[in-house]
């Protein structure tokens, strides 16, 4: 179970920074969702989690993915439109365009 609880923070948070400490990136995460720290600790180790911690980090999750979707779509029709202009003089851009918007859409199924 502990695996499950420390990806649902993972995903709600996002990855550390660099020079991040678990717990300065566990601190971050409760600051943002309104979770004290020992709950943050308690879900990072697998422990009991409460209705509302979880509940917090799966919407922070969706919402995330939710954003990913999101930009994945605004990138895909920036592409769409440049290729209606000029396809070919803007074919190096549309092509890193298509390959961002595919990552993001990665990131809104849960692929890494």
């Amino acid at each position: 179970m502990s695996n499950a609880y420390r990806e649902l923070v993972i995903e709600a948070g996002g990855s550390m920074r660099p020079g991040d400490t678990t717990g300065r990136y566990l601190s971050r995460i409760g600051d943002a969702l309104d979770i004290d720290i020992f709950s943050m600790w308690k879900a990072w180790r697998g422990e009991y989690m409460s209705a509302r911690t979880e509940r917090k980090l799966r919407n922070q999750t969706e919402k995330r993915k939710n954003e990913a979707r999101n930009t994945a779509d605004r990138l895909e029709q920036i592409a769409q439109r440049l290729e209606v202009r000029d396809a070919e003089f803007h074919s190096q851009d549309i092509d890193a365009l298509r390959a961002l918007a595919s990552r993001h859409r990665n990131r809104a199924i849960g692929k890494k």
